[in-house]
């Protein structure tokens, strides 16, 4: 697959191709020339990056110590009266 679409130029689209994730068909719009980009043009990126992580990393401890601090407990007789409404 990967040669297929390398081997697209700018405008053209690919025959229908096979992948893991069933079948695409893929339209090159430009190339763009590899390079590094300078850290003024990626820092908010990566400061957006760093800070999603740690309020995701934060926010998973602060659900573990939770649990286990106050362990989820089922009322039977609770659950019974709520379901008879």
């Amino acid at each position: 697959m990967r040669t297929e679409i390398a081997s697209l130029k700018p405008g053209e689209i690919s025959k229908p191709l096979r992948s893991p994730f069933g079948w695409q068909i893929v339209k090159l719009n430009e190339r763009k020339a590899e390079g590094v980009r300078s850290m003024g043009e990626v820092r908010d990126a990566i400061v957006k990056a760093l800070r999603d992580a740690r309020i995701k990393e934060n926010t998973t401890r602060y659900l573990e110590s939770i649990k286990t601090r106050d362990p989820v407990t089922l009322d039977d007789k609770g659950i019974a009266d709520i379901t008879k409404n």
